[in-house]
């Protein structure tokens, strides 16, 4: 019990609050996401502990993390699937998005600087 306890204002005493297993921010990927989308899953004894965004693909619950396409290697690689790879290009159809991002991450999974990527209607 504090006796004359001093005022502070503007302050909020995060030690009162009880820990949550809450994540603020990152969702992490259902399993029939990941599995539609070729993704592996996150796994700590097969993954290289100095991987780029570690954490995030942890929060992710996938062996890499799902990031927009950013890195130079990724700009080489959508150009170069834009010019060769059906699913990528067709004329008649468009690309076709759910094939498109199996193609992708079986890149991701064997080349560094590539990251996975997702479908938003998987």
């Amino acid at each position: 019990m504090l006796v004359n306890p001093t005022q502070i204002t503007g302050w909020v005493n995060g030690s009162l609050y009880l820990p949550t297993k809450e994540r603020l921010g990152i969702l992490p990927i259902p399993s029939d996401v990941r599995h539609s989308s070729g993704m592996a899953e996150f796994n700590i004894s097969t993954i290289d502990k100095k991987q780029p965004h570690l954490y995030l693909a942890r929060m992710q619950g996938t062996r890499k993390a799902i990031l927009p396409v950013h890195t130079p290697a990724e700009h080489n690689l959508f150009r170069d699937l834009m010019k060769s790879n059906p699913v990528f290009n067709t004329q008649s159809s468009g690309p076709m998005w759910k094939l498109a991002v199996k193609v992708w991450n079986e890149f991701a999974d064997k080349e560094s600087g590539i990251f996975y990527k997702v479908c938003s209607s998987s």
